[in-house]
């Protein structure tokens, strides 16, 4: 897929000459993934003590915003997923 786009090839020609979709190639064009491979992190998922951090931000500083949460999380070097943040706050 990288090579085809290294042609230019674009993201729905690809797609089409390899029968997938054009998300995944642009997936693995972007991050680089090997075709085939899906990764689903576990520390995306946010443990106790950063649901109660996450929880203290919302109430606090993010002022009710899930995103905001998200960002200052991120910023303290806790990664976690969007939508694992927002169910938890």
């Amino acid at each position: 897929m990288r090579v085809l786009a290294r042609l230019g090839w674009g993201a729905k020609r690809i797609a089409a000459e390899l029968g997938v979709a054009r998300n995944t190639v642009k997936r693995y064009i972007r991050d680089g993934a090997a075709p085939g491979i899906q990764v689903y992190l576990k520390q995306r998922k946010l443990d106790d003590d950063a649901k109660a951090k996450a929880v203290a931000l919302f109430d606090s500083t993010a002022e009710g915003t899930a995103a905001v949460v998200h960002d200052l999380l991120a910023a303290e070097g806790i990664e976690a997923d969007v939508r694992r943040t927002q169910p938890a706050v």
